[in-house]
């Protein structure tokens, strides 16, 4: 645990708020690596797609499922992007995303 604590500390971390409606937001221009995220609030039935881009197209870099339970998402590995991070989403919860 004190592992993770260090890393998260260390990491960008963005939250994003969308309640109810379609929010798309490019909260990341530039190269850097994901390293997972964290649902703070439960999401609803809706999935959100994240893109290596500034808008809601090119490579699909991750994909975090519908109705996915409050906790922390590491990935194995860190999943490197060189345009951006870009999140395309609807519905309601509240996600963090941890980024370098």
């Amino acid at each position: 645990m004190i592992k993770l604590i260090t890393l998260l500390e260390s990491l960008n971390n963005t939250t994003i708020v969308y309640n109810g409606h379609i929010l798309n937001d490019s909260f990341k221009t530039g190269a850097g690596v994901a390293y997972g995220y964290i649902v703070t609030t439960a999401m609803s039935a809706a999935a959100t797609t994240v893109y290596d881009n500034t808008a809601a197209s090119g490579t699909v870099l991750f994909v975090i499922p519908a109705s996915t339970a409050i906790g922390v998402y590491q990935f194995p590995v860190g999943v490197q992007f060189n345009t951006g991070l870009y999140a395309s989403f609807a519905g309601t919860g509240t996600v963090n995303f941890l980024y370098i």
